[in-house]
C-alpha cells in the first residue's frame, strides 16, 4: 500500500518520517484499546481499528505527494495557527478526509474505513453502525498526540471532554469510566509496542 507513494524526500522527509511514526503509533494504540474493549465488552472490529488507523491521515499524503510546495505552505499555516482543515481547504480545494476517501475507494478498502477517514476530525458520528469504531479511532488519534507521536494536529479541549471520548465511556464505562487508567495504560503500550511501530515505519 505504502510503495503507491514516491516522495521527494528533500521536499518532505522529515514530514513523511513523523507520519509514518504517528500512524503507526496510532494504529498500535487504536488496536490496544480494542482488546481492551474486547475483554470488557462484546466488541469485535476485527482489525478494522487497526487498519483505519494506519491509513487514516492518507489524504495528507496525496497532497503531499502530488504539490509538495503547496503541502509546505499548508504546514507553515498550520504552525501560524490555521485550522487544520481550513488550511487544506483554502490551499488544496479539498480535505484531507475527502482526498482519504477518495483513495479509500480507489484502493476499495473496507466500507467501515472510509467512514474512518471521513469522520475521525468530526465530533459526532451519524453512522450508528460505525460510531464506536470511529470513537475509538480517534481517542487513538489524540492520545499519540499527547504522547508525542504526533505531526503537529493540536489538541483543542482535553480529551476527556471530547464528545468521542464520551461515547466510549457511556458504551463501555468499565473501560472508559476514568481517564487516567487509560492515559497509564496507553503509555506503557506505546512503549513496549516500540519495536512495531519501528517495524512498520522501515523503509
Amino acid at each position: 500500500m505504502f510503495s503507491k507513494f514516491i516522495f521527494l524526500r528533500t521536499m518532505g522527509g522529515n514530514f513523511i518520517d513523523q507520519f509514518w511514526r504517528h500512524s503507526a503509533a496510532t494504529a498500535t494504540l487504536a488496536r490496544a484499546l480494542a482488546s481492551a474493549l474486547a475483554s470488557r465488552a462484546k466488541f469485535n472490529f476485527q482489525e478494522m481499528e487497526f487498519l483505519a488507523r494506519l491509513v487514516h491521515d492518507i489524504g495528507k499524503f496525496a497532497m503531499l505527494q502530488a504539490e509538495p510546495e503547496q503541502f509546505q505552505k499548508l504546514r507553515e499555516s498550520i504552525e501560524n495557527g490555521t485550522d487544520e482543515l481550513i488550511g487544506e481547504q483554502d490551499i488544496f480545494g479539498a480535505t484531507q478526509t475527502e482526498a482519504g476517501e477518495l483513495i479509500a475507494n480507489m484502493w476499495h478498502l473496507p466500507a467501515p474505513i472510509h467512514g474512518a477517514i471521513r469522520l475521525h476530525h468530526e465530533t459526532t458520528c451519524p453512522v450508528e453502525e460505525i460510531a464506536s469504531l470511529v470513537a475509538l479511532v480517534r481517542v487513538a488519534d489524540m492520545f499519540v498526540e499527547e504522547l508525542g507521536y504526533g505531526i503537529g494536529e493540536q489538541l483543542d479541549q482535553p480529551i476527556e471532554s471530547h464528545p468521542f471520548w464520551q461515547l466510549l465511556a457511556q458504551l463501555v464505562p468499565s473501560v472508559f469510566g476514568e481517564i487516567g487508567p487509560v492515559r497509564e495504560f496507553l503509555r506503557v503500550e506505546i512503549v513496549t509496542s516500540s519495536a512495531l511501530i519501528t517495524a512498520l515505519t522501515a523503509e
